[in-house]
């Protein structure tokens, strides 16, 4: 599964996140990678969850990488986690110790338990790619990621809703290992209804190009697709321009010129929307949703949200059980980030 992205040369073992563009990054690669978790579980069982363990003085460490913030020690998972090594290898600290992934395995974390994603042993890192889940009470969180010699590498995270799916996986988790065969019904029953599953906002997601005049130019068509699959992480004018291969004041210029905003003033109103989104139409706290779509800070969502959307998130929450999906203001009939 090839990537394009953004090559990084980094002076310190912190690894920078970069986005995962292309068709990769996009639900249909996230769905392949999901058949192939699928496929694993049918053929070989939910035994491929039980990852290697490394030998105690094995000198692997923690292997920092900066997301919007540093993230360089464990923590304790709030939701439980599904992950699934796609190609390479993967070191994983889970309760206290290291563990190693292989491609075609993978590994269950419980919520409540300390966890570190990625490890290495100071001199060499072995890239890999994997899926990624976290199951909460309503649905799932999905996205690609991985690393390079140069990056990390993570998806835009996609969202599916389904209470009957979460019912399959607390199922699984639930029945006991000596039932074998129980457990690898559940399991597969799980992973089949991500794949038929159509998440959350993904025509706005996978299709930004119907959000665009006609006549708009290759260039601003690129960029935008560019931060429908980069909203999530701090990105800037620069980086869009470059992964664009244009200057930074000519893209900025498009923008205004075109769609009669600001390169910043699109990415805003598109992160809102999609925060609008999944707060009308998930169970997600706040401070998830902000995550989600790319802020460390909950005051700085919260504050833009309110300038975008004219109320608060908690506000415009409460509102679901009128409107399922979010309304735009009166006399608005497109989404606001492109009124």
């Amino acid at each position: 599964m090839g990537h394009s992205t953004m090559s990084v040369l980094i002076t310190s073992p912190v690894l920078p996140t970069v986005p995962i563009l292309g068709e990769a990054g996009r639900w249909q690669g996230l769905r392949q990678a999901l058949c192939r978790f699928l496929a694993a579980v049918t053929t070989f069982g939910d035994t491929i969850l039980e990852p290697i363990p490394l030998a105690m003085r094995s000198g692997i460490t923690f292997l920092p990488i900066h997301d919007g913030y540093l993230v360089s020690r464990p923590r304790r998972e709030r939701l439980p986690q599904l992950t699934f090594c796609l190609k390479g290898q993967r070191c994983l600290w889970l309760d206290g110790r290291w563990y190693l992934l292989t491609a075609g395995r993978g590994c269950f974390v419980p919520d409540g338990s300390p966890y570190f994603p990625y490890g290495w042993d100071g001199f060499r890192l072995i890239p890999c790619e994997f899926l990624n889940m976290d199951i909460f009470s309503s649905g799932v969180i999905l996205f690609l990621a991985g690393l390079t010699e140069r990056a990390h590498l993570r998806s835009a995270p996609y969202v599916i809703t389904d209470r009957d799916a979460v019912r399959l996986f607390e199922r699984w988790r639930t029945t006991a290992v000596g039932k074998r065969s129980e457990r690898v019904r559940w399991l597969a029953e799980f992973l089949k209804r991500l794949t038929e599953a159509t998440p959350v906002a993904l025509d706005l997601l996978d299709r930004p190009s119907l959000l665009a005049p006609p006549s708009c130019s290759p260039i601003l068509h690129q960029a935008i697709g560019i931060l429908h699959q980069a909203y999530h992480l701090p990105i800037t004018l620069k980086q869009v321009a470059n992964w664009s291969f244009v200057s930074p004041f000519y893209l900025c210029r498009l923008f205004r010129r075109i769609l009669g905003k600001t390169f910043w003033a699109y990415l805003t109103g598109l992160r809102m929307h999609l925060a609008a989104t999944l707060l009308q139409r998930t169970d997600l706290g706040v401070r998830d949703v902000a995550f989600m779509v790319g802020y460390q800070e909950v005051a700085q969502f919260r504050r833009a949200f309110r300038k975008v959307m004219g109320r608060s998130p908690t506000r415009l929450r409460q509102r679901r059980g009128r409107n399922r999906f979010y309304l735009p203001p009166k006399g608005q009939s497109l989404p606001p980030f492109l009124a």
